[in-house]
């Protein structure tokens, strides 16, 4: 039986910086966790953006949810399916957004 990440945890950290910073030091995978410290001024600077959509954060928290889900369960090929996913949706929704 696979572990599910709840919900309300999922919806109080997705603003912040907490869900990248939780996974960085849990993924075991120190190249992966120097690409996102390296990358988190962008990803903040993205982060903020996402947060002024009205879409904010009801579309973003499933695909978070989604990813914590395949973290805890160890299952890295849905993990990065699920984040290349919400990356392409939060590109998406920010294009779509700004008219650009």
């Amino acid at each position: 039986m696979s572990e599910q990440a709840d919900f309300s945890l999922c919806r109080a950290i997705v603003e912040g910086r907490e869900m990248l910073e939780m996974m960085m030091r849990n993924c075991d995978n120190a190249i992966l966790a120097n690409i996102c410290k390296t990358m988190l001024a962008q990803i903040d600077t993205l982060a903020h953006i996402a947060r002024t959509l009205p879409c904010f954060p009801d579309q973003s928290t499933p695909e978070h949810l989604a990813i914590l889900n395949a973290v805890i369960n160890k299952d890295a090929a849905l993990a990065d399916a699920a984040t290349r996913t919400h990356i392409r949706n939060s590109v998406s929704r920010i294009l779509n957004y700004t008219g650009m």
